[in-house]
């Protein structure tokens, strides 16, 4: 991952609410060392004041929902991002983590149907008529760090949610006339990316079919974030070739801060590479502007949101 101007400013700003004794971190603390420094005129993270003590790592979760999600994560054998030295079963006590920045944004809302339509029709520009229950699990209408059946579909050798396979960070099921669509939401945060090639990518080569959104396995690709957002088109559309049942659809969502103008432009460049016929069935949208229709509803989610992040 690279360092970027937009991640610094997200640094600061959760050194800021931590050292400040905010309330959106329920009184945590940080590790309290260096923080951001310039060296050969890039700037690079040191070890580093947007990391919260361990024992304060839960408090990196919006108060609200804390139980509840360790709860959920647990019960559904999800793996934590974690930085070298932190456990998989643990939160992460980095604040600039996506995937917590994910649970933040969207677990509060997972079971209220009315919000996830409006979300969608906004995100996606489709007013879907039911929010399905999760296929993959039971009591919720969003599904966290989804997989299903990847060693069968893509060849992986893994299925666990959240990590060494394709995990798409939230995912919902929905229908509209009668048509199941699958809604993946891929969720970034301060992420930018290097473009290394993937040392696996040629797993994935021969599963293009020739209905496939992707025109071939390009060499754009091999690289992330392409690398990640080509994989998760390829589940999508396996699930819906191999399992007719569950759906016949996908509309696959990418959150990207405005000002994460590297991601944004990264996100727009996998969609100019999909073919033209299918470029409707991918959206970028701010993580702002995705829970807009939502503000009235949760005023004080939003207001942690706004504080934390926007």
């Amino acid at each position: 991952m690279k360092n970027t101007t937009y991640k610094k400013k997200q640094g600061e700003r959760q050194v800021q609410l931590i050292e400040q004794g905010a309330e959106i971190f329920s009184g945590a603390m940080n590790r309290g060392l260096a923080s951001w420094k310039e060296i050969d005129g890039r700037i690079k993270q040191a070890e580093s004041r947007v990391v919260l003590r361990g024992e304060d790592r839960e408090k990196n979760l919006y108060g609200p929902i804390r139980e509840d999600v360790i709860q959920y994560v647990n019960k559904s054998h999800i793996s934590w991002w974690h930085m070298a030295g932190e456990s998989n079963k643990e939160v992460t006590a980095h604040t600039l983590s996506s995937q917590v920045c994910c649970f933040n944004h969207l677990f509060m809302i997972r079971n209220d149907e009315e919000a996830i339509k409006a979300i969608l029709r906004n995100a996606a520009g489709i007013t879907f008529d039911e929010i399905l229950p999760s296929f993959i699990e039971d009591n919720t209408l969003i599904s966290f760090e989804f997989v299903f059946d990847n060693k069968r579909l893509l060849n992986e050798r893994h299925e666990t949610r959240g990590e060494k396979c394709t995990s798409v960070d939230a995912l919902v099921y929905a229908q509209k006339d009668s048509e199941k669509w699958l809604v993946p939401i891929e969720w970034k945060y301060t992420e930018a990316y290097e473009k290394k090639d993937a040392p696996s990518y040629h797993r994935y080569e021969n599963l293009v079919s020739v209905d496939s959104r992707l025109p071939l396995w390009l060499s754009l690709y091999h690289q992330d974030p392409y690398y990640e957002l080509a994989r998760q088109t390829l589940l999508m559309e396996k699930i819906i070739e191999k399992h007719p049942d569950i759906a016949k659809k996908f509309c696959h969502i990418v959150i990207v801060p405005k000002e994460n103008t590297e991601m944004k432009v990264d996100a727009e460049k996998f969609g100019f590479s999909l073919k033209q016929e299918f470029i409707n069935g991918y959206k970028i949208i701010d993580p702002s502007d995705f829970l807009l229709p939502v503000k009235d509803l949760y005023p004080e989610l939003i207001e942690y949101l706004e504080s934390r992040y926007w």
